[in-house]
């Protein structure tokens, strides 16, 4: 068995599982969504606070070279405060929303597994 093959006959159930991975995300009470979005949030708002602020010390020290540096740095660190500063309903939105892009991943995986064309390309004419 080829690869795609392989791949093509796994893909029903791998997509499946994404499915309904997705679907109880999508499907959680409110507080457990609110919980997980906070989480989430709060995870991404401090990452960008900490990479902004180490980019925005990186910028300073290399000024000449990249211009661009200072401000992207500084708009990161902004949209990290930004994300701390949410309220629980954005948490339980951007979880909903999680559940879907989920939810999305796994109908485009059954849907490559139904028609290998849509992952593996156009098809190759042999002469």
């Amino acid at each position: 068995m080829t690869d795609a093959a392989h791949d093509s006959a796994r893909g029903p159930i791998l997509g499946l599982g994404v499915l309904l991975m997705g679907l109880v995300v999508f499907v959680l009470p409110e507080p457990a969504a609110v919980v997980v979005g906070l989480g989430l949030l709060y995870g991404l708002g401090a990452l960008a606070v900490v990479c902004g602020v180490m980019n925005l010390l990186a910028a300073f020290r290399v000024r000449e070279l990249a211009r661009w540096l200072l401000p992207t740095s500084l708009l990161a660190v902004l949209l990290g405060l930004a994300a701390l500063a949410a309220s629980a309903v954005v948490a339980s939105g951007l979880t909903r929303a999680l559940g879907l892009l989920v939810m999305a991943g796994g109908a485009v995986i059954l849907l490559g597994a139904r028609h290998p064309v849509l992952v593996c390309g156009p098809p190759v004419t042999t002469r």
